[in-house]
This record gives C-alpha cells, sequence and structure tokens, in this order.
C-alpha cells in the first residue's frame, strides 16, 4: 500500500509539471546499457537511494548502466543529470532551465575513470564522487 501511494505521488508529481514531467539530461542514446537504473527526482529519497544502489551495484560488477536524476534549485529549476557507466562513466548536467544560473548556463557532460560511494548525512545514504574526469574546467558535483 505504501509503495503504491508513493508511485501516485510521485505520478501525481510528474504530471504537474509544466511540459508533462522533470526534464532530465538527454542520455547518449547510441550507448546501449545492460541495466536502467530509472528516474530520480531528487525530492524522492527513496527513489533516488535505489537508483543510486542500482547504478552502484552494476559498476562494481563491471556491468552497463544509466541513471537519471534531476534537482531542483532553492528557486525551483530543474538541473538534470544523467550518469552512464561503460568502460569509463559519463555525467551529464543540463543548466539550461535553472532561471538563475547566470551566464554559463548549459549542457556539460564530462568522462571519468572512477566513482566512489561517499557517506551522506542519513544513515546509510551515499552520494558519488567523481575522479578522474575530463571535460570542462571544473569537476562534476557529487550526486
Amino acid at each position: 500500500m505504501k509503495t503504491t501511494a508513493l508511485f501516485m505521488s510521485a505520478a501525481v508529481l510528474f504530471a504537474s509539471c509544466s511540459g508533462g514531467g522533470l526534464p532530465f539530461a538527454s542520455p547518449n542514446v547510441s550507448v546501449n546499457v545492460a541495466v536502467d537504473c530509472g528516474f530520480a527526482d531528487q525530492r524522492l529519497i527513496e527513489f533516488a537511494g535505489t537508483g543510486r544502489t542500482c547504478l552502484w551495484n552494476a559498476y562494481s560488477s563491471g556491468q552497463s548502466a544509466r541513471w537519471l536524476m534531476t534537482r531542483i534549485t532553492m528557486e525551483g529549476d530543474p538541473i538534470p543529470y544523467t550518469v552512464t557507466v561503460t568502460d569509463s562513466i559519463e555525467v551529464t548536467q543540463d543548466t539550461t532551465a535553472d532561471k538563475h544560473g547566470g551566464p554559463n548556463r548549459g549542457r556539460t557532460t564530462w568522462r571519468c575513470s572512477a566513482m566512489t560511494q561517499v557517506a551522506h548525512y542519513a544513515e546509510g545514504s551515499f552520494l558519488f564522487t567523481f575522479s578522474g574526469c575530463t571535460g570542462a574546467g571544473f569537476s562534476p558535483p557529487s550526486l
């Protein structure tokens, strides 16, 4: 029952957003992956944890995988991310919808050689940090 209510809440949330749902950083569709870890709205911690766990398990076992996640700025603007794991790790961030993001808004893609789990504030939760990255003059954010 709790799972059904959670899924219904997510459906209402996605349907209520303009354009039919939260945007996401379009994945490189030419890259086939073995595991689809789904989409997470960062505000829904259970979904974010499930997607992170899926991506970590695939990465740790050498499987290719993709995970989509959207964070919301303080002003309510969506910042979508896509993490694709193959022989390297590709992290894409799309800040074009961030109305307060300044002149550097746009899409940034990094190619990284490693991903690490870092404990997050809530017990048992974690974020990813990325290392060995190229593609921008700054590092990708922890996700």
